[in-house]
């Protein structure tokens, strides 16, 4: 039993007692109402947890971003030098693992004219 089905039943639980005390005020003449309690809705579906991401093969992504980089220096070596200035390296090893993705993303730009 899930716990929305279990919130269900102690609210209509606690109606059912609501209705019984009310009854016993009004036989007794007591003029005083009993609060009445909320109707029980159902509880809203979560959200599906979001989908991990891809874990990127950082050897692969080195390896590929070598064979571009030589491509990029023998089209402009200056703008393979200002890409690799723009990340605070000389070369490829020392560029940290985490601005992989983004490194590789500049050097595609450049390859491709943008």
């Amino acid at each position: 039993m899930s716990l929305e089905d279990k919130i269900h039943e102690n609210t209509l639980a606690l109606q059912q007692l609501t209705e019984a005390v009310n009854r016993l005020a009004a036989a007794a003449g007591s003029s005083a109402p009993v609060p009445v309690a909320k109707k029980a809705e159902p509880a809203p579906t979560p959200a599906p947890a979001p989908a991990p991401t891809q874990p990127v093969d950082v050897k692969a992504l080195q390896d590929s971003l070598k064979d571009k980089l030589k491509k990029l220096f023998a089209k402009s070596p200056s703008t393979g030098g200002k890409i690799l200035a723009k990340f605070g390296v000389q070369n490829l090893s020392a560029l940290p693992d985490e601005q992989l993705a983004e490194f590789a993303a500049s050097v595609d730009a450049a390859l491709q004219g943008n």
